[in-house]
């Protein structure tokens, strides 16, 4: 994922309050998700910007750094942001936002019928929790997402897409590892929602639902599990390459399963990009069904009303 320019506002933010709960209550948005964007901004500058503390939060030296350097980064996006759209006349850009186990499954095959199906695009792919989707949605910053199952959102149109299970991963050497022997269990650094569900999965099992790990992504975390160093659990989608593959272990989850939508802002329902955007995502999911093993994932029809 590439550092964008609310990632840069939002460590600005923190920053000035010292205080990642304070930052969050400016900005009207949930601390957790705000957390989440710190520790991405963390991975994907590869150091530490924060010393965390009861008391919140003070920057490292490489906080500084960035802080001296933030606002002036900010002025010349938004300079860019500014310049005479030349891109429009050679092309139109659609933003598509996925989860990023979705992305591993759909990612391919959106990009090949994208290119054969629609003219002059500039193809544009967020890889996201579904909390950070809908907030990119309501922001105008994508046109179209797939998102776990959420609430009805103001100001958004979801539309059934599919469904799919779960499974529990763990190398096929540490199957039977009991005790301290067994591999920390570790999760992608989600929301709320998904760790509630994993714990269930975990439960339905019979297996520990202590979350030992949190990373910042499924790659990092694939890693582990790959050198018998991590156990973990996530939705078929993530899992296809590994599950074709057998050198992992794997239990399937019977209930809870993870239920997926497309999202979109209401009144774009006939807009040219997003009615392209849906009819190629449904096509790239139909053929998704039809290659994988039976049940692995399952086409949700159409609402008659799109829930709002």
């Amino acid at each position: 994922m590439g550092i964008d320019r609310n990632q840069l506002q939002y460590f600005m933010d923190v920053a000035a309050f010292r205080s990642i709960n304070k930052a969050s209550e400016h900005r009207n948005i949930a601390q957790p998700a705000l957390s989440r964007r710190m520790s991405q901004l963390e991975y994907d500058l590869g150091c530490d910007l924060f010393i965390r503390s009861t008391r919140g939060v003070d920057l490292t030296p490489a906080g500084k750094t960035l802080l001296k350097r933030a606002a002036s980064i900010i002025r010349q996006l938004d300079d860019l942001r500014d310049l005479p759209q030349e891109e429009e006349a050679d092309g139109r850009n659609l933003r598509i936002g996925m989860p990023p186990g979705v992305s591993l499954m759909l990612l391919d095959d959106v990009v090949r019928s994208v290119y054969r199906e629609i003219d002059d695009i500039i193809l544009t792919i967020e890889e996201e929790n579904s909390w950070l989707l809908l907030e990119q949605l309501s922001k105008g910053e994508l046109d179209i997402a797939v998102v776990s199952r959420r609430r009805p959102q103001k100001g958004l149109t979801f539309e059934p897409y599919f469904v799919e299970p779960l499974y529990f991963a763990i190398h096929s050497s540490k199957l039977d590892a009991v005790g301290e022997q067994a591999p920390p269990f570790a999760l992608p650094d989600a929301d709320e929602a998904f760790f509630s569900t994993a714990k269930m999965a975990m439960t339905s099992l019979g297996r520990p639902a202590h979350i030992d790990m949190k990373l910042a992504s499924i790659g990092s975390i694939k890693r582990l599990v790959d050198k018998g160093r991590a156990c973990t659990l996530g939705p078929y989608s993530a899992f296809t390459s590994e599950l074709a593959a057998g050198t992992w272990a794997f239990e399937k989850v019977g209930q809870p399963l993870l239920y997926r939508d497309l999202a979109w802002r209401s009144g774009e329902h006939d807009s040219d990009l997003v009615s392209r955007a849906r009819v190629i995502l449904q096509a790239v999911i139909e053929r998704c069904a039809e290659d994988g093993p039976p049940g692995a994932v399952t086409i949700l029809p159409e609402s008659k009303t799109a829930r709002r």
